[in-house]
């Protein structure tokens, strides 16, 4: 019999919705979310509830965690829920379930740089021991909080990914992608400074396509203007067909974020196409997936991506190298069954520990 697994989520990103299906192909999986709505062709269960707030308490869930937790042999909860849901849970558990939680396991954010030595602190601390098991997006904090005493059997992997649908037609590689939100914290300024300098040196330079929309595009519409590269930067918009996506990707030499590196490197890596981004770039893990002058190329100051941006256009068999390592790479280690394993080895283990103290569900 299927283990009951309850997975915790403030909403459901379309991008999960493959890792799901294929972790409910393997356990009975409903998934509770806050806000958004249910993807379309969900093989899992998915329901809505409602949160809200009480002075002094935060955030909570109308029915109560009892109530949305009963029945279930492990419960999954992702690292955005309320931070009174750890220690509510923490001691829930022993009323028969197997506890996981699930996340970074490191301060992450467009304020905070990777593993911050902040406040978060304590909460991680807090997370580490009311679970059964620890799901990561990377084995950085795995290996973070092994040499800090805590149990290796409790910490497992389940590396961060995204499904991606490859073009099947052969295209040339004749440009240069951007994919992401337009943030201000992109690092735009650098991209498109560095990008026009190295344009004005070698105007073979790549054409650069710009995927999505955010608060930063009417700016960054009027510097294409300002300095009159309208030929040479396409800003498409948003874009979230797969389809259209690999047809981007197949065309692209390389994909350029100075400032993020998030899911976009394996979607990219995934396409076969390096990716380059700054060695101090936001992340939630995915940035170690890049080995500079691999799979992909890491720089530091500014100045070294327009470096960068002449050398793939005299060297662009050299980038197509990196691509075909980049594609290897996901395709050894970053599938989105490579992720799913994670979950199911978390739940094992966190069933174990629930068979151990007595649990029943």
């Amino acid at each position: 019999m299927k283990p009951k697994v309850l997975l915790i989520q403030q909403v459901i990103p379309v991008y999960r919705l493959p890792i799901f299906n294929l972790l409910a192909q393997k356990v009975d999986l409903t998934v509770i979310y806050e806000s958004g709505s249910i993807p379309k062709n969900a093989l899992f269960t998915a329901k809505r509830v409602e949160a809200f707030r009480i002075p002094r308490l935060g955030k909570v869930y109308r029915g109560g965690l009892k109530s949305l937790t009963k029945g279930f042999d492990v419960v999954i909860n992702s690292y955005d829920t309320p931070g009174y849901a750890v220690r509510r849970l923490g001691r829930m558990k022993y009323g028969g379930f197997g506890l996981v939680h699930w996340g970074i396991g490191v301060s992450a954010s467009y304020s905070s740089p990777y593993d911050a030595k902040d406040s978060d602190a304590s909460f991680y601390e807090r997370i580490l021991k009311e679970s059964d098991a620890c799901l990561f997006y990377s084995d950085y904090p795995v290996r973070k909080y092994t040499a800090l005493g805590w149990p290796a059997e409790k910490l497992f992997v389940a590396p961060n990914t995204v499904r991606v649908e490859r073009d099947p037609e052969p295209r040339e590689k004749n440009t240069l992608l951007f994919l992401g939100s337009l943030y201000p914290q992109k690092g735009f300024d650098e991209l498109l400074e560095q990008y026009a300098l190295a344009v004005s040196e070698n105007p073979r330079v790549p054409k650069l396509v710009i995927i999505g929309d955010g608060s930063e595009k009417c700016r960054i519409e009027a510097w294409i203007q300002e300095h009159q590269l309208q030929e040479r930067i396409t800003l498409a918009g948003a874009i979230f067909d797969d389809a259209v996506l690999g047809r981007y990707f197949s065309a692209a030499i390389a994909c350029v974020s100075p400032n993020q590196a998030g899911l976009t490197v394996l979607k990219s890596m995934g396409c076969g196409v390096p990716y380059i981004t700054r060695r101090d770039a936001i992340t939630g893990g995915e940035l170690f997936n890049i080995e500079s002058g691999v799979n992909g190329v890491l720089y530091g100051a500014p100045d070294e991506l327009k470096g960068i941006l002449l050398d793939l256009t005299e060297h662009n068999e050299t980038y197509m190298l990196y691509g075909k390592n980049a594609r290897a790479h996901y395709e050894a280690n970053r599938k989105p069954e490579d992720m799913v394993n994670g979950f199911l080895a978390a739940i094992a283990y966190a069933q174990l520990r629930r068979q151990k103290r007595g649990g029943n569900g």
